[in-house]
């Protein structure tokens, strides 16, 4: 049975991940689309959301996705 605790391998692979998206500097959609697509692989994840909102709002400032096999199911999801 495989392990719920969390690997060296994958703090590894998140700290190595973070020093990645801090080199594309201010770019916000640079470095979360990178952010998103290295989570989606260390995770084993086919798909994925990043969405960013002020506090005490619902409105996202920022919306970031990845992964969907057709264009309906990422309407049906993200609204």
């Amino acid at each position: 049975m495989k392990s719920d605790r969390l690997r060296v391998t994958d703090v590894r692979a998140v700290y190595l991940l973070v020093g990645e998206c801090r080199e594309l500097g201010a770019d916000p959609v640079a470095w979360q689309t990178h952010l998103l697509g290295g989570l989606m692989r260390t995770l084993g994840a086919a798909v994925g959301m990043a969405v960013e909102s002020d506090v005490g709002t619902t409105k996202p400032t920022s919306f970031i996705d990845a992964g969907w096999s057709a264009e309906r199911d990422r309407l049906l999801c993200s609204g």
